[in-house]
């Protein structure tokens, strides 16, 4: 007789649940314009990136946009072109100023990497054990 009545109960749960979610919302959704969420992907895409990375970027964004440039606006592609210049400069000023201030660099080695996805073969590793192999062989 308990069963019964637990089980009346969780069907009353669910039903209650299932209301819930066909119940209009209270506040009106407005619509996202198309490129917020782009503009939301990028930022998420380039979030984990330092400056350095980030100024190389726009530099190669910078000089691909020069090359279209040059063929439908010539006179805009001149100024893309310093533009792309200055932000290698500013990278690669970045990059040493890290390096003089003695800030580490993101790139900590293969440990900051996890195992690749897929049937990836370690050939490194893969040496570096056949290695150790032969000098345990030499003794």
């Amino acid at each position: 007789m308990a069963e019964h009545r637990y089980e009346r109960e969780i069907d009353e749960l669910l039903r209650h649940m299932e209301a819930e979610n066909r119940a209009p919302l209270p506040f009106r959704r407005r619509r996202a314009r198309p490129w917020t969420a782009a503009w939301r992907r990028v930022r998420g895409f380039s979030g984990g990136q330092s400056l350095v990375e980030r100024l190389m970027a726009l530099a190669v964004l910078l000089l691909l946009a020069t090359f279209a440039l040059r063929l439908f606006v010539p006179q805009f592609s001149d100024a893309v072109c310093l533009a792309a210049l200055g932000a290698f400069i500013a990278a690669l000023a970045v990059s040493v100023w890290n390096g003089a201030a003695g800030r580490p660099t993101r790139y900590q080695g293969r440990a900051m990497y996890g195992p690749a996805a897929g049937a990836a073969v370690d050939w490194d590793g893969l040496v570096w054990r056949f290695r150790r192999w032969l000098r345990r062989l030499r003794g």
